[in-house]
């Protein structure tokens, strides 16, 4: 159950994320010593969050051997105060992407404490601190032009941005193909005495993501690399790649015709270089630029006339 409850939960905070509207990139506008102000206020929940979680870790029962109840409700008004608490717009998704978190681990602690196993609620929520809070608190760094660690005295993670270099780009001159979807179409024309002649258009969407090959002992986390190179070489106003086409198609009278519409993703390829404590590591990298539609040979099928034409009359019933 508790598997199952956090593949859910980590769903739901990949939704929300990407649909937080943050002010968190380069036009937003971020007050840095507002920025500074709300950091040390949110470490200030954040060290009495700690504290409580321990306490609930090594007392799960009082005197009388029944749940601390109690102090699950005292760290519930803790993120329930920090959610209160007035927050700069570039730090919006700091400041949810916390609340998320800090809900996670209150929930591994009250599972804990239903089944009386000693939780580790910072374990078990390991990944969604280091794979999606954890981004953000950079992100909020790059916007604010802040050392996040640094003003609260903490020691900085070892793959932070700053601590890792990413060097140069190679673009490949050889762009890489894709097929993403074939959509069938099937024009029948059995029963027609003429040939059938419909125009229709087409449209596929889809997202534009960057991808890694050989991420597997890389200096960083994949998360830092892929910002950098959407920042370094994607031009699009959006992330969504779109192709329309009209087709023109044909059946002639007595058959069935087949049209298969191929939906090709046409994607730049390159090498970037990621520089860490002196070693040098290069990945291999993709970036979807833009959709192609192919249309196949079509594929005519004769039509068995008599079965398509005739009346299916039933059985009469004998007295």
């Amino acid at each position: 159950m508790k598997k199952v409850f956090c593949i859910t939960l980590f769903g739901l905070l990949i939704i929300i994320q990407a649909s937080i509207t943050s002010a968190q990139d380069s036009s937003a506008q971020c007050d840095t010593d507002a920025v500074i102000d709300w950091i040390h206020r949110r470490y200030e929940f954040e060290q009495r969050f700690e504290q409580t979680d321990q306490f609930i870790t090594h007392n799960l029962t009082d005197w009388r051997r029944q749940p601390r109840l109690d102090q699950i409700v005292i760290i519930q008004n803790i993120r329930r105060g920090f959610e209160w608490l007035q927050h700069p717009p570039c730090t919006e998704e700091v400041y949810r992407l916390t609340s998320l978190y800090w809900s996670q681990r209150i929930d591994m602690l009250t599972l804990g404490m239903a089944r009386n196993e000693t939780p580790n609620s910072k374990k078990e929520t390991a990944v969604l601190y280091s794979d999606i809070l954890l981004p953000a608190i950079y992100r909020l760094e790059a916007a604010a032009n802040i050392d996040y660690f640094a003003e609260l005295g903490l020691e900085r993670p070892a793959d932070a941005p700053g601590n890792i270099q990413f060097g140069d780009i190679t673009i490949n001159n050889t762009a890489l193909e894709k097929v993403i979807a074939v959509d069938p179409i099937t024009l029948p024309n059995c029963n027609g005495s003429s040939e059938l002649v419909i125009s229709r258009e087409f449209s596929k969407s889809t997202e534009r993501q960057v991808s890694l090959q050989g991420t597997t002992g890389l200096a960083t986390s994949p998360i830092g690399a892929y910002a950098y190179i959407e920042a370094s070489i994607t031009q699009a106003d959006s992330n969504i790649l779109t192709e329309t086409l009209e087709v023109e198609m044909h059946a002639a009278p007595g058959s069935t015709v087949t049209y298969e519409i191929e939906w090709v993703e046409i994607s730049t390829s390159g090498i970037l270089e990621i520089i860490s404590h002196d070693i040098v590591q290069f990945v291999e990298f993709s970036v979807p630029e833009r959709l192609r539609a192919n249309i196949r040979q079509p594929v005519q099928t004769p039509c068995d006339s008599l079965e398509a034409t005739q009346d299916i009359t039933p059985p009469t019933m004998q007295p």
